[in-house]
């Protein structure tokens, strides 16, 4: 978990929770939030909602195509304007460097879901 300006981030695989708050992102102080692992082993299909018990992650995923599932998981936390900012200023502070490489472990982690969720649609098409 971290922070920046006055956003709270969890880091890639992981859940903020706080007080009537479960997110990957929030406006607050770091000390009034835990950090939990979002379980990907733990994920099941239920129709067409993707849903992890552990973690409290339940998504709902339009199509099952790989790219557009990861495009989706990135999206939860950075649009197309924040992510070319943070390659265009990477090199411009160590502030820069940081949030680019934990841009950079998120879509990492964003390609692990997607592996899983594409799989778990084909399975159930099999069934």
């Amino acid at each position: 978990m971290f922070k920046i300006k006055d956003t709270v981030y969890a880091d890639a695989g992981n859940l903020i929770k706080g007080n009537r708050v479960i997110a990957f992102q929030v406006v607050g102080e770091l000390n009034d939030f835990t950090e939990e692992a979002v379980y990907i082993d733990d994920m099941h299909l239920e129709g067409e909602t993707i849903v992890c018990n552990r973690g409290n992650v339940t998504w709902t995923f339009p199509h099952t195509d790989y790219g557009a599932v990861k495009k989706q998981i990135i999206g939860l936390r950075y649009n197309n304007d924040d992510q070319i900012a943070l390659i265009l200023n990477r090199e411009e502070s160590e502030e820069g460097a940081f949030a680019y490489g934990k841009m950079q472990e998120w879509r990492d982690w964003a390609s692990i879901v997607a592996k899983k969720v594409v799989a778990l649609f084909n399975q159930n098409e099999e069934e």
